[in-house]
């Protein structure tokens, strides 16, 4: 009997050897290898609840797709279901995709959009200092609120941003109080504003599931939806601008051709600080003129060589590339 004490005695006091050498383990790991422990920052998948079959294939298909954006949203427009998250409930920074509030709140408070107004140097001062894009308005110029609406949202003009808040509030952070107020009501609780035009700001953020509230909203209105949806837009001719002044969607510029197999990117807003990497907000219509859309940020350049006929450089920006995937994943599935 004693023999058998001493035995379990033992077995006993090796188990607690056992255990204490593994927390032990355990604190070193997480103390020099914190990463080790950690998951990786991705949304859980959406739930299939309310999804109708082809929304549940759609979903599965894009659960596989590799993104280089770090958070991304895509949202069925037909009934707003969202198909695919990454990171959506993750504070981000939006760049120039703050410009669809700024046009958010313009509408709200424009009575008439042909009123003309004319741009003043307190429109565009410090916007080149700031290295912000714009879109060529010039001082003494007279425009229109819509001009000033496609001037914001095409080229990303910061010039047209803060003439329209300068001639509808009266002053930029007048209008910046418009703005959080706006996004309060929309339930967007995660977000917090501080200037027009997305220029980096520490207190300047938001969540993709904040941005899908602000594009739910934006959506319903059918100006916003014409701006969002043109490519190219000229304004009329004036003095400082004698043969008009052309403004091209800055899509253009990531990528020439918007086609993908089985549709095309309608429009969009794209964004770019070094802090927020290339964002983007974007439409497609399929072929059988269905409609989704994807936001994202925090993507990068990808810089490759070209030889033919010669050699060359050229640069893929993963916004685009991942609008263009998942686009092309969603119809590969309606093709079914």
């Amino acid at each position: 009997m004693r023999k058998i004490r001493k035995r379990w005695w033992l077995v006993a006091a090796a188990a607690l050897v056992l255990l204490f050498a593994d927390v032990a383990m355990y604190i070193q790991i997480r103390k020099y290898y914190p990463d080790f422990m950690k998951q990786e920052e991705v949304s859980q998948p959406v739930a299939a609840q309310g999804l109708d079959a082809r929304q549940q294939a759609i979903q599965k298909k894009l659960a596989s797709v590799k993104l280089n954006s770090r958070y991304a949203m895509v949202i069925d427009l037909k009934d707003q279901q969202v198909l695919y998250e990454k990171n959506s409930d993750k504070k981000l920074f939006p760049a120039s995709l703050t410009k669809v509030l700024t046009a958010i709140v313009a509408l709200d408070n424009a009575e008439d959009l042909h009123k003309k107004i004319t741009i003043t140097n307190k429109d565009i001062k410090g916007l080149a200092e700031a290295n912000a894009s714009v879109a060529g308005l010039a001082v003494g110029e007279q425009v229109t609120i819509e001009d000033l609406l496609y001037a914001l949202i095409l080229p990303s003009g910061a010039d047209g941003a803060n003439a329209l808040a300068n001639h509808l509030n009266g002053s930029v952070s007048n209008f910046v109080k418009d703005m959080n107020s706006k996004a309060d009501g929309m339930g967007m609780t995660h977000t917090h504003f501080t200037n027009t035009t997305g220029l980096h700001d520490k207190q300047h953020y938001t969540t993709l599931q904040d941005m899908k509230k602000m594009m739910d909203h934006a959506w319903k209105n059918p100006a916003f939806r014409k701006v969002m949806t043109t490519l190219r837009y000229s304004l009329p001719a004036t003095k400082q601008h004698p043969k008009g002044l052309k403004l091209n969607s800055t899509l253009l510029f990531y990528d020439n051709d918007l086609k993908f197999d089985g549709g095309s990117i309608i429009g969009g807003k794209s964004g770019y600080t070094p802090e927020a990497g290339y964002c983007l907000i974007s439409v497609a219509e399929m072929k059988d003129g269905h409609s989704y859309m994807m936001i994202s940020a925090k993507a990068d350049k990808t810089d490759f060589s070209i030889v033919e006929e010669g050699s060359s450089t050229d640069a893929e920006y993963g916004n685009i590339q991942d609008a263009k995937t998942v686009y092309a994943a969603i119809a590969e599935v309606k093709k079914k």
